[in-house]
């Protein structure tokens, strides 16, 4: 599962915000220094309370390094594994 979402569907109320944050030496080592210890990469909206897993190909592209335009994050199998089974099952919206 690359990508996929549901379109021309109406947006439904979030009941949850999950900040993405990256440290400040990540973001130093990916090319965007920050005067901060913590920064805000992102964000996902969700009806859950649960933790939604990161899309699998975004897990295989941090695990690319920087130059490559990943965060050089080693992947993690497990994890993918359960984003995996995660996304074959559910998909984002777009209005």
């Amino acid at each position: 599962v690359l990508v996929r979402w549901f379109e021309g569907v109406e947006s439904p109320r979030a009941s949850y915000l999950v900040v993405i944050l990256y440290s400040a030496e990540q973001l130093a080592k990916e090319g965007s220094p920050i005067d901060a210890d913590w920064g805000i990469v992102g964000c996902i909206y969700t009806a859950e309370p649960e933790e939604v897993p990161m899309a699998p190909i975004t897990m295989m592209r941090n695990a690319l390094g920087v130059e490559e335009g990943g965060s050089g994050v080693p992947l993690d199998r497990e994890a993918y594994q359960r984003a995996v089974q995660f996304w074959e099952n559910n998909a984002n919206w777009r209005p």
